[in-house]
Parts: structure tokens; C-alpha cells; sequence
């Protein structure tokens, strides 16, 4: 279920459903607020205590279950704290923050900068990126306020997690509607109308493009809308003036907004993206005067890309596809960046 989380009673029980959703919400809203060095010694304290209970490596898997459900309220501090403290960059080890004494909460902020440093000098990645490009990924690190505030974010986290999704299916219907709204024409062998008239089909185009835009308009929307506006009246709208690198799926995120820019960039990526989507599968439909090649395009701009995803060399033109702009919170997590006049700007804003 889209809008669903995992959530564990005392008992070890699994629970699910709205119930659910406000126990883990109640949890994870006491350990809100800012994450300062002393909020960060009690979770670190917090989790030794839980860690150190005779059930938490029990083979009963009810048990097991128990306990955990005891750190659901820090569930995802402790996130941060295993990507914080990792043995290197890109290392994440789900068991790090098992081993941490409130000692060392004074790194927390620090060690997210050092480990960006090392990672960029090691050989792994100090030929990816120019040397503007890796001060300006050191800089927006260092830029971010800190401490930051933190709580229960998870009707955010859920709407980005499924957009992509709904985003897709949108324009694979939108695809459907709009790829015989010029080739129907000749298939109906209407355009002799048009040639013969005294306008031809400058005004005829002019009418069938606005309808097609209309059409994109009130569906992304209604669609955006409704989905984005179930979830939040569902899951809880808590947390939106929290940075998005308070979740562990952000951390290591350049751009330095918020949960509630981040969705406000989701939302407006979107429709520049059904919109761009759109008008390529009308004019191939003008051009090819065939319907089943128009509807292909929302198929070939969004899956084709990811086929050559991994090829490095077009790395920098596949972050310029459309089908990026309607998943743009998985861009806020790439270091794809452009240099523009000698100023260095991520990709997502350009997309």
C-alpha cells in the first residue's frame, strides 16, 4: 500500500493500517526537534540501551520484533547516525550506530564533510568531477545550517517515494489521449477539410495544441493533487520545515532546501515534465500521421534512459530528459552538476 508504514506494537506484533500511522507518528514526534550534540548523546544512549537487551539477537523472531519496537521512535536518527559515522563514503552499515558512545556525538556534523573530502580525493572519484565542481560540492556541505531540526516526516518521505510511479502511469494515459488528436485527422481523412478551407490548419492546430495543454493541465493536477493531498491528510504533513538531509535518503544531498521546496520542485518538475512529454507526443503525431508512434513516446522518453543510465559518457545529457523531471527527488540525491560561464549549478535546477 502507497500509503502504509512498518510498525511493531509491544507485544512484537506487526501493525498496519491508520492506527499504525499515528502510533509511529506519536514515537518519532517525542525525539523532534533540534539535533543538537545533546539530543544526539541521549539517542546514542538511547540505542545502547535498547541494543543491550537479551532479546534483541533472540531467534524468536516475537521477541525480536519487541524490542525493536522499542527504537521506532529513533528509528530514523539512528539512520543518520549509521551514514554519519560510516567507514567511508558511499559505506552504510546498518549495525554502525550499535557500536557509538554518546562520546562521539560532537562528529555528527563534521564527519558528513570529511567523508565527502576523502571520498572526492580518494581514486574512485577525483577524475568524475572537475575542481570547481568538487569545491562547490564542499561548500553547499558546509553551507548547510546546523544543528538541524528533525521529526516525523514519513507523509513527505511517502509522497516521494510513490511520485514517480503516479507521475508515470499519468503520462502513459495522457500518452494515450493525445497521440490521435492530429494523426485521427488523416486516418479519418479530415485534412482535406482542413487544406480546403479558407484558414487551412493554422487555426484548426492552434485549437487542437491549446486543447492538448488543457487536457495536460487538468489531468497532472487533478492527478498531482489528489494523491499528493490524500497522503499528507493520511500520513501527517509534521516535519515539512525540516532540511531534506534529515532523512537518511537526503543525507548526502547538495541542495539545501526543505521537505516542503522539495515537494513544491516535485510538484512543478512534474508538470514541466508532463507538459514537455506531451507537446513531443503531439508533434510526432502531427508528423508521422501515425497514433501508435505518438503513444510510444512517453514509453521511449522514459524507459529508454534508463537502459543507458550507467554509461558515464551521457551521464550529463540523460540528466537533461524530461522523464528526470518526474522524478526529480531521486535528482536531489545525484551529484550531476553543469558548468554555466565558469558557475557551477546542480542539475535539478535546470531540469
Amino acid at each position: 500500500c502507497a500509503v502504509n508504514v512498518d510498525y511493531y506494537d509491544e507485544q512484537g506484533n506487526y501493525q498496519t493500517g491508520f492506527a499504525a500511522v499515528r502510533k509511529l507518528r506519536s514515537m518519532q514526534k517525542e525525539w523532534s526537534g533540534v539535533l543538537d550534540e545533546e539530543m544526539l548523546r541521549e539517542v546514542i544512549a538511547e540505542n545502547q540501551r535498547i541494543t543491550s537487551h537479551p532479546d534483541y539477537f533472540s531467534q524468536n523472531i516475537q521477541k525480536s520484533n519487541a524490542v525493536y519496537s522499542m527504537g521506532q521512535g529513533i528509528q530514523e536518527i539512528r539512520r543518520l547516525l549509521n551514514a554519519s559515522f560510516a567507514e567511508s563514503f558511499r559505506d552504510y552499515d546498518y549495525y554502525r550506530a550499535n557500536s557509538l558512545t554518546p562520546d562521539q556525538a560532537p562528529y555528527f556534523y563534521e564527519n558528513r564533510i570529511r567523508l565527502l573530502k576523502e571520498w572526492l580525493d580518494s581514486d574512485d572519484a577525483k577524475d568524475q568531477y572537475t575542481q570547481s565542481e568538487k569545491d562547490y560540492l564542499i561548500q553547499r556541505y558546509e553551507a548547510l545550517e546546523t544543528p538541524f531540526r528533525v521529526d516525523y516526516t514519513k507523509g513527505w518521505e511517502q509522497i516521494a517515494q510513490y511520485s514517480k510511479t503516479v507521475m508515470m502511469l499519468g503520462v502513459m494515459v495522457l500518452g494515450y489521449l493525445l497521440s490521435g488528436l492530429f494523426a485521427g485527422e488523416f486516418q479519418l481523412k479530415s485534412d482535406a477539410l482542413f487544406y480546403s478551407s479558407f484558414h487551412g490548419r493554422r487555426k484548426a492546430v492552434a485549437a487542437k495544441v491549446k486543447a492538448g495543454f488543457l487536457l495536460v493541465t487538468i489531468v497532472y493536477w487533478a492527478m498531482w493533487l489528489t494523491y499528493s493531498g490524500f497522503v499528507l491528510a493520511y500520513m501527517g504533513a509534521d516535519g515539512g520545515d525540516t532540511p531534506i538531509q534529515s532523512t537518511w535518503e537526503c543525507w548526502k544531498s547538495f541542495y539545501n532546501i526543505n521537505q516542503w521546496q522539495k515537494y513544491l520542485l516535485m510538484t512543478l518538475g512534474g508538470y514541466v515534465g508532463f507538459l514537455s512529454i506531451s507537446a513531443m507526443t503531439m508533434w510526432v503525431s502531427a508528423a508521422t500521421k501515425s497514433s501508435i508512434l505518438a503513444a510510444m513516446v512517453p514509453w521511449v522518453l522514459i524507459f529508454i534512459p534508463s537502459f543507458v543510465y550507467n554509461i558515464d559518457a551521457l551521464d550529463v545529457v540523460m540528466a537533461l530528459f524530461p522523464d528526470r523531471l518526474l522524478r526529480i527527488d531521486e535528482s536531489l540525491g545525484y551529484f550531476e552538476m553543469f558548468e554555466l560561464f565558469g558557475k557551477v549549478i546542480g542539475a535539478a535546477p535546470l531540469q
